[in-house]
């Protein structure tokens, strides 16, 4: 079977990897929006509630889903080379529709029934994240900060190049989990970072005032925190 036939290839799954964190910045900027001090935003919450009632919802279980595409890697590898052998094995096969041939043939539905199993999971997967976008991009419109989600770090907003480091937090994750969360010490966010771990929710970190008072005033010094 080759990739041309729909096999996930590695870019797919490293795609899958970066749609996961797009998942998780939606779910920080909501807790961004009930944790930030303004006026403003409490006028646009009945805006929005529909929608984050919605993505709540589903939260679990397309994270649950991303996970699954990313360790049916080594699956798809095998199975694809399965198929590429068993046909070969039927080109080679001169004994008509014997029992083995029979057999053969079987067991290639069977795997090409799952590598189409792998595909709907994929589009699925392609029709959320395209919805998902279109919430982001409406978080935008009413004045949510952007969340930049890298492997091993987390930054808030469009800092310039001095306050950058003041709005980025370093992370590790372990499929999806939450293992470690480092603000800058300049912010003294250590109890705010260690119950965001516990808890295995990063939003409460970025929901922070202090976090949120650096995005909301990108000039400002570590001194005046």
């Amino acid at each position: 079977m080759t990739k041309d036939q729909g096999t996930p290839s590695r870019n797919d799954l490293q795609e899958l990897k970066e749609r996961s964190f797009m998942l998780l910045c939606v779910q920080a900027q909501l807790h961004f929006m009930r944790g930030a001090d303004g006026g403003g935003l409490e006028d646009l919450q009945g805006q929005v509630e529909a929608l984050a009632q919605e993505m709540s919802s589903e939260l679990e279980e397309h994270l649950q889903l991303c996970q699954e595409l990313a360790t049916a890697k080594e699956d798809a590898a095998r199975i694809q080379q399965l198929c590429e052998e068993e046909l070969k094995d039927l080109a080679e096969d001169s004994e008509g529709d014997s029992p083995e041939t029979k057999r053969r043939r079987s067991n290639f539905d069977d795997e090409e029934d799952t590598l189409a199993e792998l595909n709907q999971m994929a589009a699925a997967e392609e029709a959320e994240i395209g919805r998902l976008q279109r919430l982001s991009d409406f978080e935008e419109q009413l004045g949510m900060p952007r969340i930049d989600m890298e492997e091993d770090q987390v930054t808030l907003g469009r800092p310039n190049e001095e306050t950058e480091a003041l709005c980025t937090v370093q992370v590790q994750w372990d499929h999806g989990r939450l293992l470690r969360a480092e603000p800058h010490p300049a912010l003294r966010l250590d109890r705010e970072a260690q119950e965001a771990v516990a808890a295995e929710d990063l939003g409460r970190l970025l929901g922070a005032p202090r976090l949120v008072f650096v995005w909301d005033r990108t000039g400002a010094q570590p001194q005046d925190l």
